[in-house]
């Protein structure tokens, strides 16, 4: 058993005496793993991980979830090890009758005020307060003994996190001696609901009673299910809503398959937000925070997902006047993969597209999504094996005569390995495989220009020509950039004019400069300018106004915010490709590495740049985002060469809006109503870019040049006052020019560098000047050879040589 299961998971074995020896799972380090034959408990002598069979697969195969990991140790004679599915002994409970109390209204008041929810729903859970702190008590029942409470959730009144003794900070701890059971069963014993919702949390439960349903929670969370909770679901209609994360679908999993023993109905319901790893969106976020209401909530659920009974391959008459499935010639990958995108497309309006860098998509009411995760294919297809699919099978009569008949799919066309096929056929097949170079955006057909595309909500707007054309949405443009807002011709806003007159001072060149860069940043595949721009200033100057209007024009979801701090983190900066701006909110004073430096000029260098997101492949392409810094304090960039500096467009926010004159809320109302007009002034902006450059204004040239001097004063120092000369006996002693560069610190209120890095500078300024000893009298000195005061320098016959 042991040992079929490491083969199917395409681990070596190898025999040493009674132990089977593997290549480590955790560390990889090749046969220092041992293996149990008779158990599967295995343990490497390097890293020291060990485990038993679930462990095994849950690393091997991590995309499995709870029930497939479950069928699979099942299929190789293997039970569940690491999930029990009884409760465990009662321990001693750390807590007394004397501990708890009555809540008083004030209490209760102070809760249900700090958590969103109502007095009425809070009551069904039965709380009570402790007698000596200042914390709610909610009690957990086991179903078989509701007069005695098998354990206790503890939160503070006032909704913070509750300090333990070890100092660690944790928001809703259960008592010492706890065993985990189920919240408000004595109120679901004496209503007898036909429909129950069972949520992860507590909090999710009390939000689902707020709203008239009939809930309860596991005091353990997604983590805990104990089959003798079964009985409170017996015939009921039950609804499963768990978090979107990997461990709140590998809980509904679980609890759906246990129930559907007992209930009336199981469907598993799905939160529309999107699936992450962990700490995902949840019932009370749905609820309390995103203000859904109990229409919302009833059409979610009416649309849930029906659990249903894995059950053996079944047979069914081949013509049974009913057909309602889709019947297959045979069970062949390709069979299934043709049918499962038939399907999708003829049923459910659903195209896939796959790409290597942007991965699954969807073509779905006229617009293209990311898939978040490849779960989410997987899913769409164990769903179409399990209800739209019979295979067509030839039977052997008695007469010897063959009659044909339709068979339910069996556990084998249900396995991870078979849809893991099913997914790379549909893949490959030209229907739905793109090639690199047909990453997003792209016209597939090659029809459109991508350069001038931009995807809005009601359709395409063409800028390649003036007037511009509209078209309407279609599957041969795939993008995932559709601004949020929709074209209905030129319009434009005075609202947003008089804004950047204001902010401006009404500078009509910055107004330009700002207009360019709103353009810039819609023209993707635009590598020429190699810009990026920096806009500072203080509190009450406007700026945030203009990064909100901009990351609306464009879309949230088209625009990241990788800080520069984190421009050397390959996982990290990959978050910004496929975006059309990267938004630097850098609200600290920030001292730039050299490598971050180099990675900001390499980004927007107009060059091919390495991507690699977490859990993928490393890809090559151009950078997508443009990178605009905001902020209050300068960073300090040590770059003392051009590069940095050339690509900066450095926009001061100086004018301060006097107090009578701003206009609270302005970038909501502008966000509002104002978008069309903002796209309209912004495509003015990059029409103007498509032949040209930017628009510089001497205030920022200026502030370049301060900002510049400021971090490299020494640069200032040596252009303000050295030129080089060709006569040899012209030269500066080294201790001169240190002399005058301390002074003119002192003067302008630098810092003084060391002695090291002002020659690196006279070397990077003057490459032609050596520096080298000459004999005065009968000393030797070091002087820069063929350098020279300038005629209009502060020390220019100062007399500053008389000292040597």
């Amino acid at each position: 058993m042991i040992r079929d299961l490491l083969n199917y998971l395409e681990l070596q074995v190898k025999q040493e005496g009674s132990q089977l020896v593997i290549d480590c799972p955790q560390c990889g380090k090749e046969k220092h793993c041992h293996v149990a034959p008779e158990t599967g408990l295995w343990h490497c002598k390097v890293c020291s991980a060990s485990g038993n069979p679930w462990r095994l697969v849950e690393i091997m195969m991590p995309n499995l979830d709870t029930k497939g990991i479950y069928q699979m140790l099942k299929e190789h004679g293997l039970h569940n090890d690491n999930q029990n599915s009884t409760p465990p002994k009662q321990p001693n409970l750390k807590l007394t009758k004397n501990d708890i109390r009555p809540m008083t209204d004030a209490e209760i008041t102070s809760v249900c005020s700090a958590k969103q929810i109502s007095r009425e729903a809070l009551l069904k859970f039965a709380p009570y307060a402790h007698a000596r702190e200042p914390l709610m008590l909610i009690p957990a029942f086991e179903p078989d003994n509701l007069s005695k409470a098998c354990g206790w959730l503890r939160c503070r009144f006032d909704g913070a996190p509750i300090i333990l003794g070890n100092g660690k900070s944790v928001k809703y701890p259960i008592v010492s001696g706890s065993v985990h059971g189920l919240f408000g069963l004595k109120t679901l014993t004496d209503e007898q609901p036909e429909t129950i919702v069972f949520a992860e949390a507590w909090r999710d439960a009390l939000a689902a009673i707020s709203l008239g349903y009939a809930a309860t929670a596991s005091s353990g969370g997604a983590s805990t299910w104990y089959d003798t909770w079964l009985p409170v679901f017996k015939d009921k209609n039950v609804y499963i809503v768990m978090d979107r994360d990997d461990a709140g679908v590998r809980a509904a999993v679980r609890a759906a398959s246990a129930i559907l023993a007992v209930a009336k109905s199981v469907n598993v319901v799905e939160l529309p937000y999107e699936l992450k790893k962990d700490h995902g969106n949840d019932l009370y976020d749905y609820i309390c925070n995103d203000g859904h209401t109990k229409d919302d909530l009833d059409k979610l659920m009416a649309g849930a997902k029906q659990w249903i009974q894995d059950d053996d391959a079944q047979t069914e008459p081949l013509s049974d006047g009913k057909n309602t499935h889709i019947v297959l010639d045979n069970d062949e990958v390709d069979t299934f993969s043709r049918e499962f995108e038939k399907w999708s497309i003829d049923k459910c309006g659903v195209r896939h597209r796959y790409n290597t860098i942007d991965g699954w998509s969807i073509f779905h009411k006229s617009k293209y999504q990311r898939v978040p995760h490849d779960t989410e294919v997987e899913k769409y297809i164990r769903q179409f094996i399990a209800t739209e699919v019979r295979i067509k099978k030839r039977l052997k009569q008695e007469d010897g005569t063959y009659t044909h008949i339709k068979i339910k799919p069996d556990r084998n066309h249900k396995t991870r390995g078979f849809i893991g096929n099913i997914m790379a056929w549909l893949r490959d097949s030209d229907s739905v495989h793109l090639r690199p170079g047909q990453a997003a955006p792209c016209s597939l057909g090659g029809v459109l220009d991508t350069r001038f595309i931009i995807p809005l909500k009601n359709g395409l707007l063409d800028w390649s020509t003036y007037p511009y054309r509209f078209l309407p949405l279609n599957e041969d443009f795939y993008t995932f950039s559709y601004l949020p807002y929709e074209w209905h011709g030129e319009v434009d806003s005075e609202l947003w004019l008089n804004y950047l007159l204001d902010v401006t001072n009404s500078n009509i060149e910055m107004c330009s400069l700002l207009q360019q860069w709103a353009g810039y940043c819609l023209m993707k595949h635009n590598r020429s300018q190699q810009r990026f721009m920096l806009i500072y200033g203080e509190s009450s100057t406007g700026k945030t106004v203009y990064a909100d209007v901009l990351t609306h024009m464009i879309g949230v979801e088209n625009v990241s915010f990788v800080s520069l701090e984190q421009f050397d983190e390959i996982h990290l900066i990959s978050d910004t490709y496929g975006k059309l701006l990267n938004i630097c909110d850098e609200s600290e004073e920030a001292i730039l590495d050299p490598a971050i430096e180099n990675a900001l000029k390499h980004y927007t260098g107009g060059t091919m740049y390495q991507f690699k997101k977490i859990y993928k492949e490393p890809f090559t392409a151009y950078p997508t985002a443009k990178i605009m810094i905001t902020t209050n304090h300068l960073p300090k960039f040590k770059d003392s060469s051009e590069g940095v500096w050339r690509r900066m467009l450095m926009v001061p926010f100086k004018y301060i809006i006097p107090e009578d004159k701003r206009i609270y809320g302005l970038q909501d109302k502008i966000m509002a109503t104002e978008m069309p007009g903002v796209l309209k002034w912004a495509l003015e902006g990059a029409r103007s870019l498509v032949n040209g450059a930017f628009v510089v204004p001497d205030v920022c040239k200026s502030a370049v040049r301060e900002y510049k001097k400021e971090m490299h004063p020494e640069y200032s120092f040596l252009e303000e006052n050295f030129e080089p000369n060709t006569l040899a006996e012209l030269s500066v002693p080294c201790k001169v020019l240190r002399t005058c560069y301390e002074t003119w610190c002192k003067t302008n209120g630098f810092g003084v560098k060391n002695d090291k890095n002002l020659g690196l500078a006279v070397k990077k300024l003057f490459p032609n000047i050596e520096r080298i000893q000459k004999r005065k009298g009968a000393a030797r000195h070091w002087v820069y050879d063929g350098l020279t005061f300038k005629v209009d320098s502060e020390f220019y016959d100062s007399g500053v040589y008389n000292a040597y």
